[in-house]
């Protein structure tokens, strides 16, 4: 078996099924009937969700249940409950639910059902408008069907046809013109008209200001079972998705605030920096509804056949920005065999990227692990290849050290390893944020962590050693003449910032395995069950996934269980490497705090840091530890 399984005797199955009475379900602490198990008897909305409609599947039917249905002498004040109750729908919606549990639950946005009410109709086609245009939006900036956004499925034809929105906008102005106290109603249809205009030209145009929202809600006009039959009768929702009007308030607010916050995104330079702002961003935003991620998204890759990135005219723009440090200049691009482009997959990649972490965590966890660690995996080999191709076209220059010739004729090769380093530090920290980790995985975890940590300090060695080898060109002129290494240590100084930082992390990340080794040796961690824990086949699984890039070499599980297990070491030893790795981590902080850098995260390091180490000389029996986790570091908490 694989993962986190091994194989049970079937008989603990049976055994418990027959002592069980009718309807009875086995339950522990993470198990119960209503979020693990749903009872499939008939009648169910599980097995036939037609039933709650109670006869009412069409509007017709609607009407004949003696449902209020103003219209030709709709007053105002319904026309505003109307308008905040389809507000909390369309909210619903752009969580990326279907729409017939959302909008549909409104009859009046149905095209069979004719509006007589002018006013009303004007304020039921800016929302039938936007929600058109949002559609539209979501199919051409994300995978379509997407894994956080349900297909339309044929519900946009239910609805009323767009109207050309210059027409509907007059029509809401001219009201407004007649009688002011319409202001509230009339403001907001337009802001949807406004909003719809940026998402069809957000490159060029604001954000629209928020006018006041609407201040009722009232379902008047809606049947929340209408779409039944419409609905999958395998698993159609058991939880309600339209919140109340002050939660649709909130969670619009917040959409807002996101939208505004696209034009202070930083400047993004580099495939890793790319990469390291599209995963902060995700992680800043976990609770972000799904229409505002792909706004997010949009912004990023502004156009997909012309293969924009940001605010480049192409994805070689892009790219060149970064290459031309490493002396890789545009022939590199001109390589592509008959099948493959290489700004294409470079692209793709970067799109595939893109759309993971703006999708909800545990959804663009499963993308990677399935596909895109595989994906640049094999990019990577394409790469290497059309770079030995293309090298003679490069003019690198040559030293007198071959270790040195070998970094400065495959920057490629370097360019690669590094976007491996921050994709593999990305996808270990979202798996914390999944909580698919066991805490006796925490040490494998932190090993691999601190192995891509080693792996970005010696990137940044590299790029100053090149900063150095081109330093020394440019001061030799026309001449042609081999570099002395020597001169080159000279010229590369000594380490760098970002060196000595990623240095940092993998030091503590080192002296994070021996405080959980000291924390199970002692049994002062709190543990899951494990009776069906399989740490060979966990390890393995997690190396697994990540071997798939090729360029960052993991330790194998019969070395770590040699170096790290906590049967084959004992307490004295644990309690030196704890003090000594303790020690190397404050001995980097200070070398960094002499270059006058002292960032927060690295004082919240060195604080972990003292008073984790402290907390071993102050443990006693029966004391326990709590290990939290943020940012993929952890942090141990003695509690007495």
């Amino acid at each position: 078996m694989e993962g986190d399984w091994t194989n049970i005797d079937l008989k603990v199955f049976s055994d418990c099924s027959s002592s069980l009475k009718y309807d009875e379900m086995i339950r522990n602490d993470l198990f119960n009937s209503k979020t693990a198990m749903q009872c499939l008897t008939c009648g169910s909305n599980r097995i036939d969700s037609h039933v709650i409609a109670n006869g009412v599947h069409t509007i017709n039917d609607y009407i004949a249940k003696g449902n209020s249905l103003p219209d030709e002498n709709i007053t105002h004040d319904e026309i505003r409950q109307i308008q905040g109750k389809l507000f909390d729908c369309t909210i619903a919606h752009f969580e990326g639910n279907n729409m017939y549990q959302t909008v549909l639950t409104c009859i009046y946005i149905h095209r069979e059902y004719k509006i007589k009410n002018p006013l009303l109709k004007a304020v039921i086609d800016s929302f039938s408008y936007i929600v058109q245009i949002v559609e539209d939006f979501v199919k051409k900036y994300t995978s379509y069907p997407s894994y956080s956004w349900v297909s339309e499925s044929g519900s946009i034809q239910l609805m009323h046809e767009k109207e050309d929105p210059l027409h509907v906008r007059k029509v809401l102005e001219d009201f407004k013109s007649k009688d002011s106290s319409l202001s509230d109603i009339v403001d907001f249809s337009i802001f949807l008209l406004d909003f719809s205009d940026y998402l069809q030209n957000f490159q060029t145009k604001p954000v629209p200001a928020v006018p006041a929202l609407p201040a009722q809600s009232a379902p008047i006009g809606f049947s929340d079972v209408l779409h039944n039959r419409k609905l999958p009768t395998s698993s159609p929702p058991n939880l309600m998705q339209i919140e109340s009007h002050e939660k649709s308030i909130e969670k619009f607010n917040y959409m807002m605030k996101i939208v505004n916050e696209i034009k202070d995104f930083p400047e993004i330079v580099t495939v890793t920096s790319l990469m390291d702002f599209l995963y902060e961003w995700a992680t800043k935003h976990l609770d972000a509804p799904i229409l505002p991620r792909f706004i997010v998204l949009a912004h990023i890759f502004p156009d997909e056949e012309k293969m924009q990135v940001l605010k480049y005219k192409s994805c070689k723009e892009f790219l060149m920005l970064e290459l031309k440090k490493y002396h890789v200049n545009e022939k590199f691009f001109s390589f592509d065999d008959d099948k493959t482009s290489i700004e294409t997959s470079i692209f793709s990649f970067l799109l595939y990227i893109g759309r993971a972490l703006l999708n909800p965590i545990a959804a663009g966890h499963s993308v990677m692990t399935n596909q895109l660690l595989k994906y640049w995996g094999m990019l990577q080999q394409y790469l290497y290849a059309t770079q030995m191709k293309s090298s003679r076209f490069m003019g690198f220059p040559k030293c007198d050290s071959d270790p040195m010739n070998k970094i400065i004729e495959n920057p490629i090769m370097h360019w690669g390893i590094k976007i491996s380093a921050c994709f593999v530090n990305i996808y270990l920290k979202l798996g914390f944020l999944c909580g698919i980790y066991n805490s006796l995985d925490y040490m494998s975890i932190f090993l691999f962590m601190s192995t891509v940590q080693k792996k970005y300090a010696e990137c940044y060695q590299k790029d100053r050693m090149l900063e150095a080898v081109y330093s020394a060109v440019s001061q030799m002129g026309k001449k042609k003449r081999t570099l002395a290494s020597s001169n080159i240590m000279k010229r590369m100084g000594d380490e760098s910032i970002q060196e000595i930082e990623h240095q940092i992390l993998s030091n503590y990340l080192e002296f994070s395995i021996h405080m959980m080794q000291f924390a199970l040796k002692t049994n002062s961690i709190k543990l899951p069950s494990n009776e069906f824990y399989n740490p060979a086949a966990t390890f393995k699984s997690r190396k697994e996934c990540i071997d798939l890039i090729g360029t960052i070499q993991f330790i194998e599980y019969d070395n770590f269980a040699l170096l790290y297990d906590i049967n084959n070491v004992q307490m004295p030893q644990i309690k030196s490497e704890i003090t000594r790795k303790c020690n190397d981590t404050k001995a980097l902080i200070k070398k960094l705090n002499d270059k006058g850098v002292s960032p927060d995260w690295i004082k919240d390091i060195l604080k972990k840091c003292v008073m984790s180490s402290l907390s071993v000389v102050q443990w006693k029996e029966g004391c326990k530890y709590e290990v939290t986790i943020e940012d993929g570091l952890p942090n141990f908490t003695l509690i007495k």
